[in-house]
């Protein structure tokens, strides 16, 4: 059976009220009605039932009529008076509102940052005291989101290149992504025009699983209310001194800090922010070893005195490795004939030796040969495809790429019968 419409003048008589006060309410809340006879639907009748004056709802919030009618006006929901209509939509808008400064202790965000985005998400000139209405709210989310994914990803010391390979993403979507770009199905397809390399499942809880599954978290932290959240933030803005780098370095040594994640659990970050403090300690080894054995062979030559006409080079040569030594010279060697003596990498294989003990090292040449040797002895697999390399393979004879930088699934590049021959 339907439901018979009533008229504004019906449904008040019917409610004991004066048509004119639903007239008012109505264009308080946005019902536009020019008459009392004008018909009302069944949602609009719950509306104006619901609605109640700025007075009644400032006392039941505890405020003063005007304090609320200045938080409405600043949250865009303007009233002349107090005796003007608000929604029931307007209503929890205002009683579900937080002040930006509340926001920010909890996500961890800026206070400023958050007032620039409030901003620019049409809040004319917020402060710190501002009342944040959960609509406004939902515009920030992929602000914050992208905020606690970087964050996260620092903590854990990943790069935005291994994020992103873990997660299959390109990495220019990722960066995207953390800078709260792209969450929107419609921005996604709109790069995705472009030619962009998107994932298919572009929904913002399938790309927050994958994410969280790369930065080995859960979709709550990536959301910033967690205290994995609070430890990334807070981690970040103690780091806030460190400065990114770029450099390009060969495959081998690429291939190297992969290798060390796989062993050591250490990330390229970490490695990088360690390394000149290994370096300066391996180059300063490497000089007091030179000194030393310049120091050993001049005992040598002052010992046996019947050599001493037949070395008589020795001097000149003494003096340059003293000098080279003096400026910290780490690669000529200048009591060597040999044009690639190179005293550092001597250095380098003798440290080797003291650490995996006496081996053979007539494949090691360098030091991108000596780190695969140190690497794969005793594992001599491929770190992606676990197959049986030798020690001066460049590129992984089942997979066809180099060493530490193959990706999964490539073994078939090999012809069958060269797989089944090699297997």
């Amino acid at each position: 059976m339907l439901s018979m419409k009533l008229t504004v003048e019906s449904f008040a008589h019917q409610r004991q009220v004066d048509p004119r006060q639903f007239l008012k309410a109505a264009a308080d809340i946005g019902i536009p009605k020019n008459s009392v006879g004008d018909s009302l639907t069944d949602e609009e009748q719950n509306q104006l039932l619901q609605a109640r004056t700025a007075r009644d709802f400032a006392e039941q919030l505890n405020v003063s009529p005007a304090q609320l009618l200045a938080e409405l006006d600043e949250m865009g929901m303007a009233k002349e008076s107090p005796d003007s209509y608000v929604s029931v939509e307007q209503q929890w808008q205002r009683e579900s509102a937080r002040p930006v400064e509340t926001l920010a202790g909890e996500t961890g965000i800026e206070i400023e940052s958050l007032l620039r985005k409030l901003e620019e998400a049409g809040r004319p000139n917020p402060s710190a005291a501002s009342l944040v209405t959960p609509d406004e709210w939902q515009k920030l989310v992929p602000f914050v989101i992208a905020k606690t994914i970087r964050a996260i990803r620092d903590y854990r010391g990943l790069t935005r290149a291994e994020v992103a390979a873990e997660a299959g993403f390109s990495e220019r979507h990722l960066a995207k992504i953390e800078a709260g770009e792209i969450f929107a199905g419609g921005e996604v397809a709109a790069e995705r025009s472009k030619g962009e390399d998107l994932p298919e499942d572009h929904e913002l809880e399938e790309v927050l699983e994958k994410l969280a599954r790369a930065l080995n978290s859960t979709v709550k932290d990536l959301k910033g209310n967690t205290e994995t959240a609070r430890l990334a933030r807070d981690a970040r803005k103690s780091h806030q001194h460190h400065v990114a780098i770029s450099a390009m370095v060969s495959p081998e040594a690429r291939s190297g800090f992969a290798q060390i994640r796989e062993r050591y659990g250490w990330t390229m970050a970490q490695v990088m922010e360690i390394a000149p403090l290994m370096f300066v300690l391996l180059a300063e080894g490497s000089l007091t070893r030179r000194r030393q054995r310049l120091q050993e062979l001049q005992t040598d030559h002052d010992s046996v005195k019947q050599l001493q006409p037949f070395l008589s080079d020795f001097r000149g040569r003494r003096a340059k490795e003293e000098a080279a030594i003096q400026n910290h010279n780490l690669r000529d060697d200048r009591l060597s004939d040999a044009a690639s003596a190179d005293p550092l990498f001597t250095y380098l294989s003798e440290l080797a030796r003291t650490v995996v003990g006496d081996a053979d090292l007539d494949s090691v040449v360098d030091e991108q040969s000596l780190l695969r040797w140190l690497l794969l002895r005793g594992d001599n697999r491929c770190l992606v495809c676990r197959q049986p390399i030798k020690v001066e393979h460049r590129h992984c004879p089942w997979c066809g790429e180099r060493i530490g930088n193959a990706p999964k699934g490539r073994h078939h590049s090999l012809p069958s019968d060269q797989r089944q021959e090699e297997a």
